[in-house]
């Protein structure tokens, strides 16, 4: 995450979740760990390419861990961080 100045933590909050599936994402985190497919069918109007565009940006923020099993099939499972 960039370090930047803000006059407010409402600034830096909006900047950390100002994306705009961002706060939809964080709410179905809240209700447990989910694994990519999941996000993608509680989410449908969001493309694959946004989705994992908007997940990447919440783990470089550490607001979500991302856990990949390396299993085949590929098992991946996105779950919040404390600080998410």
């Amino acid at each position: 995450m960039e370090l930047r100045r803000y006059c407010s933590g409402l600034g830096a909050a909006l900047d950390i979740i100002g994306g705009k599936w961002k706060l939809l994402i964080l709410h179905h985190l809240t209700q447990g760990t989910l694994r990519y497919g999941e996000l993608r069918r509680r989410i449908p109007a969001v493309s694959d390419k946004v989705l994992i565009q908007q997940l990447k940006e919440l783990q470089a923020d550490e607001l979500v861990r991302r856990v990949d099993h390396k299993e085949i099939p590929p098992r991946v499972e996105y779950s919040l961080t404390p600080f998410g």
